[in-house]
């Protein structure tokens, strides 16, 4: 097994690999399961990361919740001389967003939304197993932040990027169920 630097190295070139046009097919299949799912259909607020790179396109998904009058949190990075965390903020438009940590876009506000109160959190990662567990990119950010959700938590992926070489540490914590191209599938948590 590749140790996680190298997993993520390799998953990160197999995922910037896909072709534009099939990944628009691909997100779409994804995109319209997950607004079929009554996890989403019954959520008043949900919480999701802003795509970046390669990564499954978002934008759409705070779209479309907007547009179903639902209340939209992404997470923005804080950092304090002790240590880095990521707290979520409520966001009304794309003008609520500039640039952040690495880049990626993040709410100007750094007022933290009581992450208890959010219904949905849709969490990233480059790859996850059938247990939920998933590899990310390093930060542990959501490691952290989701012990302090009662909401439903939903990964969005690529089912090539379902895969049971994840390594897991005893803090990572599973999401509940993961979204493909192919399937929406309830984890074993």
């Amino acid at each position: 097994m590749l140790d996680k630097r190298a997993l993520r190295k390799k998953l990160i070139a197999e995922r910037d690999g896909i072709a534009k046009q099939r990944k628009a097919r691909l997100e779409k299949s994804i995109l319209d399961s997950l607004f079929n799912h009554e996890a989403y259909q019954k959520a008043i607020s949900i919480m999701t990361y802003i795509g970046f790179g390669s990564e499954i396109d978002t934008w759409q998904i705070i779209e479309q919740a907007w547009a179903n009058g639902k209340i939209v949190y992404v997470p923005k990075i804080v950092k304090t001389t002790e240590r880095s965390t990521m707290i979520a903020v409520k966001i009304n438009e794309r003008d609520d967003l500039a640039a952040g940590t690495w880049g990626i876009l993040e709410p100007i506000n750094s007022e933290p939304a009581d992450a208890s109160e959010i219904d949905l959190i849709i969490v990233p990662g480059l790859a996850f197993n059938a247990q939920g567990y998933r590899i990310g990119y390093g930060g542990g950010y959501y490691d952290q932040f989701l012990p302090h959700v009662r909401g439903r938590t939903i990964a969005l992926c690529f089912d090539r990027f379902l895969r049971e070489d994840i390594p897991v540490e005893s803090w990572d914590i599973p999401v509940e169920i993961i979204i493909t191209e192919k399937r929406v599938l309830p984890t074993k948590r």
